[in-house]
C-alpha cells in the first residue's frame, strides 16, 4: 500500500486572523470611500465647471488614498507577519490624504492591524 502524504495546513494564531480581518475591513472602507469620492467629485465638476482648476490636486489625494487601500489589502494577505505589518502601516500612512483615512476609521483599523501583525510571534 502506498502511504499518502499528509499536507498540513499552516495554522495561525487567532490574533493573525484578527489582524487580517481588521486590515481588510479598513482597506475596503478606504477603497469604497475613495471610489465614491471620485464619482461624487466628477458629478459636481459637470454641474459646476469652475471647480476644474483644483481638480488635479484633489484627484491626486484621492488616488493616493486608494493606493493606500490597495497596499493594505496586499499586506493583509501576506504570509510573513512582519512584511504584512509593514505594508499595513504604509497603507495607513498613504490613507491620510483621503480625509485622514475616512475620518480616521480606516486609518485606525489599518494601524491596529499593522501593529498586531508586527507583534505576532511564530
Amino acid at each position: 500500500m502506498a502511504t499518502k502524504k499528509r499536507v498540513e495546513k499552516q495554522s495561525f494564531d487567532p490574533f493573525y486572523k484578527f489582524a487580517q480581518l481588521v486590515g481588510i475591513i479598513g482597506a475596503l472602507i478606504l477603497i469604497v470611500f475613495g471610489v465614491s469620492m471620485l464619482t461624487f467629485y466628477s458629478t459636481i465638476q459637470m454641474v459646476m465647471p469652475m471647480m476644474i482648476y483644483s481638480s488635479t490636486m484633489y484627484y491626486s489625494f484621492i488616488i493616493i488614498g486608494i493606493l493606500g487601500g490597495i497596499v493594505g489589502i496586499v499586506g493583509a494577505f501576506m504570509r510573513d507577519p512582519y512584511w504584512a505589518g509593514a505594508l499595513m502601516l504604509i497603507g495607513a500612512m498613504l490613507s491620510v490624504p483621503l480625509y485622514f483615512g475616512f475620518f480616521g476609521i480606516a486609518f485606525l483599523l489599518m494601524v491596529l492591524s499593522g501593529l498586531t501583525f508586527l507583534s505576532f510571534r511564530k
